[in-house]
């Protein structure tokens, strides 16, 4: 039987590397990146979402709402090659939804591809 995947309806903030002067003088990559880490965890707490091994992730990043309804049609799904960087916002996600990511070690699945909206669907395969 087929588990229903868990939909987290916001596009993922990449992981900024941090400096001692975050803690003081906000920069809006920081600011933006705690304020997706305390909604991603809101939200997971809400569903009853638990990070496992073998997961299937799909980061959904929003077209710019200045593309052509044309050229939405032909980019949706396919594959989002600028940044941010998927591994920088697996490294976001697992950071914000775990307190030690040395566990994980299989992913079915990482896709990060263009979508009329931005969201993170994960799906539990085992």
């Amino acid at each position: 039987m087929p588990v229903r995947p868990f939909v987290f309806p916001f596009e993922c903030a990449p992981k900024p590397r941090m400096v001692k002067s975050d803690s003081w003088a906000h920069r809006p990559c920081v600011d933006k990146y705690w304020q997706f880490k305390n909604k991603l965890v809101s939200h997971a707490n809400k569903i009853g979402f638990v990070y496992v091994n073998g997961m299937s992730i799909r980061f959904e990043m929003a077209m710019p709402d200045s593309w052509s309804k044309k050229k939405k049609n032909k980019f949706e799904g396919k594959p989002h090659l600028v940044k941010p960087d998927m591994d920088n916002m697996l490294k976001s996600l697992q950071d914000c939804l775990l307190t030690n990511d040395s566990g994980i070690w299989w992913y079915e699945r990482l896709q990060k591809v263009w979508a009329r909206e931005g969201r993170i669907i994960i799906e539990k395969l085992c």
